[in-house]
């Protein structure tokens, strides 16, 4: 990852968080909270937004154990997973804080935005569908999801573990142009806790959160790429089209769709990542 030459010392901080916990919180800088739910890979893909960010921001960066590049003997439980980063909000203080949720990582802040309706100042959604199925065809249910989790549950978990490499090397491939970036990221997910992993993944196939997103009222951005839409030949007003559907429920809702960049958009293109963030906040 590029590093970044700041103009001011970035002071990390020590927050505590209980122990047993399900993640990990990495924290820099001074002022006003924002709070990054990373998804797959963990907080290091986060680096550079969290320091340009912590010039004028108090930034904490949380990583999920199990999917963040470490085994966890945690079982996979979506609720206490958004338990604890809630106490993580509570112990700590925060008053409304900036939350920002990428891919996995954004499931979650959606769920705790509609949960604790006046946990959240503002909410950004990088890349990250409250269904996504149903952008890849509308007509698609929680039903279908289901089906597809238990051919993913099935095919995924029964893979030597050769194949399992190969698999997420070539998922990689659509999800960071970087090819350093890419086998950080295949190091990462090889690190991490399959089962977790594979759990994890199947929660975001078996849950529709477009009923709930009507309960979330503070103004939130939603940050998209296009490219694996576009790859599979969908055109840019069917993806906006579709992407628009998905968040429709959810007011004071702006959306942006980036046309080339990869899933980790922080990466792909900070620059426009990071002029998209500090318009919004």
């Amino acid at each position: 990852m590029k590093s970044i030459v700041l103009s001011v010392i970035l002071i990390s901080i020590s927050l505590w968080v209980k122990p047993s916990t399900t993640i990990d919180v990495v924290s820099y800088g001074k002022g006003k909270p924002v709070v990054i739910i990373a998804g797959f890979g963990g907080a290091d893909f986060w680096h550079d937004t969290a320091g340009e960010l912590a010039q004028s921001y108090e930034v904490h960066v949380i990583a999920v154990k199990g999917v963040s590049g470490q085994k966890t003997p945690n079982r996979f439980d979506v609720e206490r997973i958004n338990g604890d980063i809630h106490d993580f909000f509570k112990s700590n203080g925060f008053d409304k804080p900036i939350l920002i949720g990428h891919s996995f990582g954004g499931f979650l802040a959606m769920q705790l935005a509609a949960k604790y309706n006046n946990l959240v100042g503002k909410l950004i959604i990088v890349d990250s569908y409250p269904f996504a199925l149903a952008i890849f065809n509308p007509a698609f249910t929680k039903e279908i999801g289901e089906q597809q989790a238990q051919v993913f549950r099935s095919q995924v978990g029964a893979m030597p573990q050769a194949h399992y490499e190969a698999f997420w090397t070539q998922n990689s491939r659509d999800m960071l142009a970087s090819q350093e970036e890419q086998v950080n990221f295949c190091n990462s997910i090889l690190r991490s806790d399959k089962d977790f992993i594979i759990d994890a993944q199947c929660a975001m196939l078996t849950t529709d959160l477009r009923p709930v997103l009507a309960s979330i009222s503070c103004p939130t951005q939603v940050l998209c790429s296009a490219f694996n839409y576009l790859k599979l030949g969908l055109d840019e007003q069917t993806i906006r089209a579709r992407v628009d559907a998905q968040f429709h429920n959810l007011p004071n809702c702006t959306t942006f769709i980036h046309q080339s960049a990869k899933h980790f958009l922080m990466l792909d293109d900070y620059a426009w990542l990071i002029d998209k963030i500090n318009q919004f906040i």
